[in-house]
């Protein structure tokens, strides 16, 4: 979740931080400031938390990918889908939210 993500962030493990496509406001403000001051790209997937909880067998909204190879893989497919993914909330200004 959040603070396992922020952990990774700040360790310098985090390569991309993934989020739901309903992930809170309040939770994006926060994974996006922590991402920006670390240099880290967020990405936000085409799911639901409920998805993604049954797909990974896990309830996250949130989650870091420390693994560079797979982060690229992962944006590339986020870049090919030409749906969500651009960015959260398709890279808004937080204050157009």
């Amino acid at each position: 979740g959040f603070d396992m993500v922020k952990q990774a962030v700040i360790d310098g493990r985090a390569r991309l931080v993934v989020t739901a496509g309903d992930l809170s406001d309040k939770t994006l403000k926060e994974i996006l400031w922590i991402c920006g001051e670390w240099n880290i790209p967020v990405r936000e997937l085409p799911f639901t938390i409920e998805q993604l909880w049954m797909e990974l067998g896990k309830r996250v909204g949130v989650a870091a990918i420390t693994d560079q190879g797979f982060a690229d893989k992962v944006e590339k497919l986020l870049d090919f889908d030409g749906g969500p993914g651009q960015g959260p909330r398709d890279s808004a200004p937080m204050d157009d939210r």
